[in-house]
């Protein structure tokens, strides 16, 4: 068989020869050529009809046409099959080999203190190279995040620099054959977290190691979707480690614990921090919760991983049934969450400060980090897991985070004003939101919601004084550089804002109209299309006649002084300054019969959540984990 003779036969056909014509000059590929080929078709010239089947099958028998039309009918089915493979490959061009895009990464522990073994695998690219990400320089100058990486050697490929400080290009030595990168993965500071600060850095503890994909990783620069696994082998002797991620948990990890998912593209990897993957493996207690098991189209598991603080484990009644509550106010206000799972991470780390809590809100896990200084056998033996104090601020730190389900940064179109612009909503309404959810929860009542308002006040007017007046460029250049009063300026100015614009629209009188209203309906608009500076105001001016960008410019961009409504904390407090600082105290003439009916237990224009249907769950594509 000439197989070249074929494909040139076949390329006729795809060209339009008449089916007749092909078929002649099929049985010419099939055979040897001999010396009077190219006379062959002459005799038939002007005998046969046009070269169509049912013509060919009318003619008599004996004619050459007709024993055509036999031939085809008989090896029709044969035919059929050879068409198509030589379709496919003389019309096209030929398929490429098939690649199945993956990255591999196995951690095991090392030899070295403070620091994990990396294997990351990946199959052969198509082009023979492929360009992998380092993790980004982001959080300030304290966190060069890759130089927690520590290139080893490299199996099957060679690594080399790009222009591009921030990539490194794999070429392989052995196309078709993976390639292995070996690199060891370093905690950049002494001892355990110690520091709100490294939140985000990596963490390798004898107890425990915790990372984000974005600040550990190197990841593949592939342009679609790719599959990813994760194998985590734990110490010698360490056989009650439980692996807890934003993609699955698992309690069993004995001789190793490993997840699979896919990922939409590299940028996933590298992703801001509040969408980021956080791993979480070590010892730990660990408690699951199923919120709403009685509705399958609500039911949500919330996990409780607690890590470094083992007196937590004496109180964690307590603390599940707090969670509980703030996840159920929060939900009761927004609706459902949009993942099926959600993990909260509570590590301790040592600081002097009592409230200083750390944390972010990632991919469905949320990471808290807890001051050690609150520890103590007083502290652990009493009905509360910290002091009345230390325990309302966790529990308002977790509803501040948890409330960044619903108040991130994806609800604003970030290309349309400067950086920064929107800090003020993501954290500063996300921190009104927080106490609003300890009180409808009962965690807190009107008394203890007032004070809580006083100290963030008495923050701004005195300690954090120094950073009043700075303006937002001041602000994002100095938020990562360890000036607390500089980083808590958009948490405190955001919510005096929030409070300011909540009396204002309550004095208008306007029934089922607060502040809380208003940042729904942002929420809301802003779920379908990003939001712009200019749309939030249009918005707002439905609540507020003058709107809430002059308001914004002074306050936030330009720094001038928050000047607060007198009724902020409504009708039943005023407002006093004692040597320069604010305080809300109880109105003086509001009897005891007032404060009690309409004064102690709900804040100003506090009304019922409307009720709101169950948004569509994501469900992620993850295998199984051993132990679940």
């Amino acid at each position: 068989m000439h197989v070249g003779e074929m494909r040139s036969t076949v390329r006729e056909f795809c060209a339009g020869a008449p089916l007749g014509d092909v078929a002649v000059l099929k049985l010419d590929a099939l055979a040897e050529s001999s010396p009077d080929l190219e006379n062959r078709p002459a005799g038939i010239q002007g005998y046969a009809p046009d070269q169509e089947l049912e013509k060919l099958r009318a003619m008599r028998e004996g004619t050459l046409g007709r024993c055509d039309a036999g031939f085809l009918d008989a090896g029709r089915k044969f035919l059929k099959a050879v068409l198509i493979v030589a379709l496919a490959s003389a019309c096209s061009e030929p398929a490429p080999p098939e690649f199945s895009p993956s990255v591999a990464y196995h951690f095991e522990p090392a030899n070295e203190p403070g620091s994990v073994e990396v294997v990351m695998t990946l199959p052969s690219a198509p082009g023979g190279s492929l360009e992998l990400r380092r993790p980004p320089q982001r959080f300030g100058p304290f966190s060069d995040l890759a130089r927690g990486i520590e290139l080893g050697d490299v199996e099957g490929a060679s690594l080399e620099n790009t222009e591009d400080p921030g990539t490194l290009r794999l070429v392989w030595t052995h196309p078709g054959q993976p390639a292995r990168i070996h690199y060891r993965l370093k905690q950049l500071y002494p001892g355990a977290p110690h520091d709100r600060m490294r939140v985000f850095w990596p963490a390798f503890q004898p107890d425990y190691w915790y990372f984000s994909a974005t600040a550990a990783l190197l990841a593949p620069v592939w342009p679609g979707p790719f599959a990813v696994t994760v194998f985590f082998a734990p110490p010698a002797g360490m056989r009650d480690w439980k692996l807890v991620s934003s993609r699955g948990v698992a309690e069993d990890c004995a001789t190793g614990c490993q997840i699979e998912f896919r990922v939409d593209d590299a940028s996933e990897l590298h992703a801001d921090v509040s969408t980021a993957l956080v791993f979480m493996f070590g010892r730990t207690a660990l408690r699951h919760h199923v919120l709403f098991p009685e509705d399958a189209e609500r039911r949500n598991e919330i996990y409780i991983a607690i890590y470094g603080l083992p007196e937590y484990a004496e109180n964690q009644e307590s603390l599940l049934e707090g969670l509980e509550k703030i996840v159920r106010t929060h939900q009761e206000f927004w609706g459902d969450p949009v993942y099926p799972s959600f993990v909260i991470n509570i590590i301790g780390f040592e600081n002097d400060a009592p409230n200083n809590f750390g944390g972010f809100n990632a991919s469905q896990i949320f990471n808290s980090f807890v001051p050690r200084h609150a520890m103590g056998k007083a502290w652990a033996q009493g009905d509360r897991m910290l002091p009345r104090t230390d325990w309302v601020g966790l529990l308002s730190h977790v509803a501040h985070e948890y409330g960044h389900t619903w108040i991130h940064p994806g609800l604003v179109d970030g290309e349309t004003e400067k950086p920064g612009y929107f800090v003020w909503l993501m954290e500063g309404a996300t921190e009104y939101r927080a106490d609003r959810v300890l009180l409808g929860a009962g965690l807190i009542d009107m008394n203890a919601y007032v004070k809580r308002f006083n100290q963030k006040l008495g923050r701004y007017d005195g300690p954090y004084a120094s950073a009043r007046s700075a303006d937002l460029e001041s602000i994002l250049a100095g938020f990562w550089s360890g000036d607390y009063a500089i980083q808590r300026q958009p948490y405190l100015r955001g919510n005096l804002l929030a409070h300011d614009w909540n009396a204002r629209i309550l004095r208008r009188g306007v029934p089922g109209t607060n502040f809380d209203a208003l940042l729904r309906e942002w929420v809301e608009q802003g779920r379908r299309t990003p939001l712009s500076a200019a749309r939030i105001d249009s918005l707002s001016r439905e609540f507020i006649e003058e709107g809430v960008a002059s308001d914004v410019q002074q306050h936030w961009l330009e720094g001038e002084i928050v000047s607060l409504d007198p009724d902020a904390l409504g009708r039943c407090f005023s407002l006093e300054a004692h040597d320069g600082v604010r305080q809300f105290e109880r109105r003086s003439g509001i009897t005891d019969a007032e404060w009690v009916a309409a004064c102690r237990r709900e804040p100003p224009g506090w009304s019922a959540p409307r009720p709101r249907p169950a948004q569509t769950q994501l469900r992620f594509d993850r295998a199984p984990l051993p132990g679940t």
